[in-house]
């Protein structure tokens, strides 16, 4: 490095949490409730459990659980992980489709529950691939000088949405084998989504100016269903349809609308996509890469998807180089990333200075992201 050269700034994870909230649900457990039926579904996307923070007796939220509440405990572990405390935080970006109310935005009550009097807010409305985009912008903000000490966080409770007390009502009563095709695909929703959140701390470090990579040293963002209709819809609380107008998606016993066959055909394209374009973007080899953590959504379909495009490239990455946690937590959507990585770490499958790839996919109006980075165990 010259003297005198002035010394970049890059982002660097410096802590993770995560919160799980409710009870695990296992595949036995949903059997007696909603049917034997239910356990094929299980198999065929490889969920075994699945967290969830609605009383599927009353259909209603646990005491205290809210999303705010979940995210912000997530944020605690995520704080205590880093070592800062709150008031160090200058930024906060949460990442939500399942928020508390459409206004005020979520991310400031977690604000208050942290007892940050005063910072900067943003609040994304994406799925799983939103992750990526408030990975993106944090980058941006602390490489610019903006902020220095960034919180992001993806936070969900889905299982409110999949009306958990009306379906096993009505698949009770009318045996699961009798269930329409849509109650049937229903199963798919069930056995797929949970609830909780994922938080990462990002600090701004000075670059050694070798130009070896460091932090956060690639993103990728983009958006490719201009010609798709939408694969997931959440249809209730928008100006587009108002729930005291519009009850229309009670007939399908589910406030989720999702296209399977749209997202079967085309969610492994865009998780192909995310990880050839991010090893072109940073010249990556396949062989240079340490660990992925893909989509944890279907973790056979992905894996299924990864596997063809590595065998193409002639390349070797091994299973043990992927991280799933899907068939434990489920899919949790935005959170679903940041949880894997905590996890993860926590289970010490990160070593210091491993190379990281990070690929969010999401099927609502078929979005993809991809973050590279550095590993800095703590």
């Amino acid at each position: 490095m010259q003297k005198g050269a002035i010394l970049k700034t890059f982002a660097q994870i410096t802590g993770t949490g995560s919160h799980l909230p409710g009870k695990t649900f296992t595949n036995d457990e949903l059997a007696e409730s909603f049917g034997k039926k239910i356990k094929l579904t299980n198999r065929m996307i490889g969920s075994n459990a699945r967290y969830w923070a609605t009383d599927i007796e009353t259909g209603k939220l646990l005491d205290g659980v809210t999303n705010a509440n979940v995210a912000a405990k997530a944020a605690k572990n995520a704080l205590d992980n880093s070592g800062l405390k709150a008031s160090d935080i200058q930024l906060i970006i949460l990442v939500t489709c399942t928020p508390d109310y459409p206004l005020p935005p979520t991310v400031t009550f977690v604000q208050e529950k942290l007892k940050i009097k005063e910072c900067a807010t943003l609040e994304l409305r994406s799925g799983c691939s939103g992750f990526g985009q408030a990975v993106s912008m944090a980058k941006q903000y602390i490489e610019n000088n903006t902020y220095q000490k960034v919180m992001i966080i993806g936070s969900e409770l889905i299982s409110p949405l999949l009306n958990l007390k009306k379906f096993k009502e009505i698949a009770q009563e009318m045996g699961s084998e009798k269930l329409s095709d849509a109650m049937k695909a229903s199963f798919l929703n069930i056995s797929m989504f949970a609830d909780g959140a994922g938080a990462l701390i990002l600090e701004g470090m000075p670059s050694s100016g070798n130009g070896d990579r460091e932090g956060i040293f690639s993103c990728l963002l983009n958006s490719v269903g201009t010609e798709k209709s939408p694969g997931v819809k959440i249809r209730f609380g928008g100006t587009a349809d108002l729930v005291p107008r519009n009850n229309g998606y009670l007939k399908d016993y589910m406030m989720i609308e999702h296209d399977f066959e749209n997202v079967y055909r085309h969610t492994p394209q865009l998780v192909r996509r995310s990880m050839e374009e991010l090893l072109k973007k940073t010249e990556l080899t396949l062989d240079q890469v340490d660990k992925v953590i893909p989509p944890q959504a279907n973790a056979k379909m992905t894996m299924e998807i990864l596997n063809n495009y590595i065998k193409e490239k002639g390349g070797n990455l091994p299973k043990d180089k992927f991280y799933f946690n899907f068939h434990r937590v489920g899919n949790t959507s935005s959170a679903s990333i940041p949880i894997a990585l905590d996890e993860a770490s926590r289970e010490n499958e990160l070593n210091d200075g491993d190379t990281i790839l990070l690929l969010p996919a999401e099927a609502s109006k078929w979005l993809y992201s991809g973050i590279a980075l550095k590993w800095r165990k703590n």
